[in-house]
């Protein structure tokens, strides 16, 4: 009996692994994070063929295959909890505010954002479009602001998989020819 409960408690501990590892690999997959994912999937995989073949092997302990499933949804929650704590990465973060607009656009280009506005018209009337990028882990505190400042903003919030700038010297292409001349 306390055998069979023990493998079924490492049932769950090694499911509970590997689908975590397997929550943030397509996490970082998204983020185009390639070998940060390889390496995540390489023991991703490694940890389940070896739950797999145990379980395989054992197909007479049913208490085993509640603890395999249990095990997979804890790691599903894990893996979720985990990446919300890292907050890697940005989201594109839209605010559309009616009153106090420029006021809101001012306090947050003086906390330091770059930010895009244009004007729009909604369900009310004319309204004003705010866009920026923030860093997910600042994030709360972005939104706590705008709530504070501007009580009736409505909001929503992407995620960006990665930023750029505009401001660099730009990709020219040479001409076909200039390589020909090069040949002389």
């Amino acid at each position: 009996m306390w055998e069979i409960l023990l493998f079924s408690v490492l049932v769950f501990l090694a499911r509970l692994a590997d689908v975590t590892l397997g929550t943030l690999r397509i996490v970082y997959v998204s983020r185009g994070m390639k070998l940060l994912s390889a390496l995540l999937g390489f023991f991703e995989v490694l940890i389940w063929i070896v739950v797999v073949s145990q379980v395989i092997q054992n197909l007479n302990h049913w208490v085993a295959y509640l603890f395999y499933a249990g095990g997979f949804s804890a790691g599903v929650l894990l893996g979720m909890m985990i990446e919300e704590r890292l907050a890697m990465g940005y989201v594109g973060l839209r605010i559309m505010a009616r009153e106090e607009a420029l006021n809101l656009c001012q306090t947050l280009r003086a906390q330091g954002y770059a930010l895009t506005t244009f004007d729009a018209e909604g369900k009310d009337g004319p309204i004003k479009v705010i866009y920026l990028a923030v860093k997910r882990k600042d994030l709360d505190q972005v939104l706590s602001f705008v709530r504070t400042h501007n009580p009736r903003a409505f909001y929503t919030i992407e995620e960006v998989r990665s930023l750029g700038s505009c401001q660099e010297k730009p990709f020219t292409r040479r001409p076909p020819w200039e390589k020909l001349k090069k040949m002389d």
